[in-house]
């Protein structure tokens, strides 16, 4: 699948931070943008085609992933970002309710961070200001 180039144009740091969130569940997306629209710019995605229009388009400081959805998956949304921008490791966090050995070996070899659902709101938001200094 051929994609084009990522926006790279990053915003001024003294706004609000820019998270993707990417997830089949509805409810999900709704929860985890009720807590972060306060403190963050959040825009949605339901599956990999729907964020790759959005991040082909727009710059993330965090993209936030869940594995398992239809359309195309977590992972391999991954690997066409990854594809165009390795530096995207530095900005791409999944998060799973189906973690694996394979899901690790993974993340591990692509330095990218995987946090576990149910996830603590307050810890998801940990990672992502982790992530936002990088």
């Amino acid at each position: 699948m051929s994609i084009p180039k990522q926006d790279q144009s990053k915003p001024e740091k003294c706004q609000q931070p820019h998270y993707l969130f990417i997830d089949d569940d509805l409810l999900i997306l709704e929860l985890f943008e009720n807590f972060f629209s306060g403190c963050a710019s959040v825009s949605l995605a339901q599956d990999g085609i729907d964020a790759l229009a959005k991040i082909t388009t727009q710059f993330f400081d965090a993209i936030i992933s869940d594995v398992d959805m239809p359309v195309l998956n977590g992972i391999d949304l991954f690997k066409c970002l990854y594809s165009t921008d390795p530096s995207i490791t530095k900005r791409f966090l999944f998060c799973t309710g189906h973690p694996s050995v394979e899901l690790e070996h993974f993340c591990a070899q692509h330095q990218v961070r995987v946090i576990s659902k149910p996830v603590s709101l307050k810890a998801l938001r940990e990672e992502l200001t982790t992530l936002c200094k990088k």
